[in-house]
């Protein structure tokens, strides 16, 4: 009988346990989501907000733009698409936005994990060294 309820009480101390560190495993998730690129915590964009600057001339250019499913978006409006070649390199295509119109092959900086540098050619022919970065997600 002492047998029977010391392993019941052991059983109930485990399932306690195994709770309380499903409970902290869930906050340190959410802590670390901030570190991962969702900057403010809260799960609040469809997709992944990408800054970029691009660098010609001593002239640089920058803004924000959302990648969801392969697809490029400035609002809510499609101007593009990314083509993922392998695990460092992608092809960026913009047809719907003026000022990013044109095609960049972007490759993954090793010292930072979340940036990807590149060349983009616009329809004109100029070419524009390319920054991007991975800010919310």
């Amino acid at each position: 009988m002492f047998i029977t309820r010391f392993l019941s009480v052991l059983l109930i101390a485990l399932v306690a346990a195994q709770g309380m560190a499903q409970d902290k495993g869930k906050k340190s998730n959410k802590a670390n989501k901030g570190d991962k690129g969702n900057k403010d915590g809260v799960d609040d964009v469809v997709g992944a907000i990408w800054h970029y600057k691009l660098m010609r001339n001593g002239k640089v250019e920058s803004g924000n733009f959302r990648v969801y499913q392969f697809e490029v978006f400035k609002g809510k409006e499609k101007i593009g698409a990314v083509k993922p070649k392998d695990n460092d390199e992608t092809t960026l295509t913009i047809t719907g936005f003026p000022e990013l119109n044109g095609k960049a092959t972007l490759h993954k900086v090793r010292e930072k994990a979340r940036v990807v540098k590149g060349t983009l050619v616009r329809p004109d022919g100029q070419k524009w060294e390319m920054e991007v970065e991975m800010k919310d997600r």
